[in-house]
């Protein structure tokens, strides 16, 4: 026994000596894999909520064309209101206002800015709208305030069209702030019809020159 001590006793002494050395070596390693797995496991639920936010995005913008749509048709509406008498308030596109309002968070940045300039427009333009309701006794057809609700309703259809293309997936984002010319003439156009607009070109130049006036630096 003695003699089998003298051959492992060097051994263990060495093994006592390197105890330390081991045990901090595997504490480093076990703490390296904590790590290592919880990076992975952030990792994983950063492409889990990117995803879920993929869907949402996708699930916001297949919403968005019905909506632009049903705006649209509101425009159509109030232009043919604004040649009756007595001035009416067509009816309001208000799943279309509760969609876009919905959507908003779930878009891409400009797109959502732009959807926010849309729903303030539109709120000032129902606001001026049924002001002119309120005193349609003072309505005219063709006169100044007729040819500025006229740009009004020409500026709503501009910010829908505007975004068409991104809720359709033909574009990855939208155009923000002041439209330009060439932009709020085919809103003009769209939202009168392009028979009505081409049939009595000569009616609707006071709006085009409201459109240049309001907007002197953005022809193309």
């Amino acid at each position: 026994m003695n003699e089998f001590w003298v051959y492992v006793e060097p051994f263990v002494n060495e093994l006592k000596e390197w105890q330390t050395a081991i045990v901090g070596i595997l504490a480093v390693v076990y703490a390296a894999k904590t790590v290592w797995q919880i990076r992975r496991q952030r990792a994983d639920e950063k492409t889990r909520h990117q995803e879920t936010e993929r869907k949402k995005s996708w699930a916001a913008r297949a919403q968005m064309p019905d909506a632009l749509s049903e705006i649209s048709t509101f425009c159509r509406a109030v232009v043919s209101q604004l040649d009756q008498t007595p001035l009416e308030m067509p009816p309001l596109p208000e799943r279309a206002i509760d969609t876009l309002k919905l959507v908003i968070e779930h878009i891409a940045a400009d797109a959502s800015r732009r959807t926010f300039e849309l729903l303030s427009h539109y709120q000032v333009h129902n606001a001026r709208l049924q002001a002119r309701i309120s005193d349609s006794s003072e309505f005219k057809a063709d006169s100044p305030d007729w040819e500025n609700a006229m740009y009004d309703v020409a500026l709503l259809q501009t910010f829908a069209n505007s975004l068409y293309d991104y809720a359709r997936n033909k574009a990855d984002t939208s155009p923000t702030g002041e439209p330009d010319r060439k932009d709020l003439y085919a809103g003009l156009v769209q939202a009168v019809g392009m028979v009505k607009f081409y049939g009595d070109e000569d009616r609707f130049r006071p709006v085009v020159k409201l459109i240049e006036q309001y907007h002197p630096d953005s022809e193309s």
